[in-house]
C-alpha cells in the first residue's frame, strides 16, 4: 500500500498471491507486503487496499519493513523460527533481493 506507515513485513506465501490475495499479476508471485494490527489482525497490503487474512501454516515472514523510514531488514536466520503474532519468521540464506520504491523495471515511489 503506497500510503502505508510505521512497521510491517515481507511475506512469503505458499500460494500464489495472485490468486490467494488478488495481487497484480506483475506482482511477485509468492512474496507480499503484510502489517498486524492489534484491532484486526494480519492485512495484506494492496497498491491501493488493505485486506485483513487468516495465516496459514506456510506463511513466513522474511523481512521487517519500515514504511516511515522506507527501509528493509532481513529476519536473522533463527532455528527454530521465531514466531511473529502466530506467524512464523525466518530467513536462512538465499538470493532475495527487495528492492523499495521499484515496480515492473522502474520507478514507482511507496512499493517494496
Amino acid at each position: 500500500n503506497d500510503s502505508a506507515t510505521g512497521v510491517g513485513y515481507i511475506m512469503y506465501t505458499f500460494e500464489r498471491a495472485q490468486s490467494r490475495f488478488g495481487a497484480d499479476a506483475n506482482n511477485a508471485e509468492h512474496f507480499v507486503c503484510v502489517q498486524h494490527d492489534n484491532s484486526v489482525g494480519w492485512q495484506y497490503l494492496g497498491d491501493a487496499f488493505t485486506d485483513t487474512f487468516e495465516v496459514e501454516s506456510l506463511d513466513l515472514l522474511v523481512a521487517n519493513v519500515n514504511f516511515d523510514t522506507r527501509s528493509v531488514e532481513m529476519l536473522q536466520s533463527t532455528l527454530p523460527s521465531v514466531r511473529v503474532k502466530g506467524m512464523a519468521s525466518n530467513y536462512l540464506r538465499g538470493d532475495l533481493d527487495i528492492q523499495i520504491d521499484f515496480f515492473n523495471g522502474t520507478f514507482n515511489a511507496g512499493e517494496f
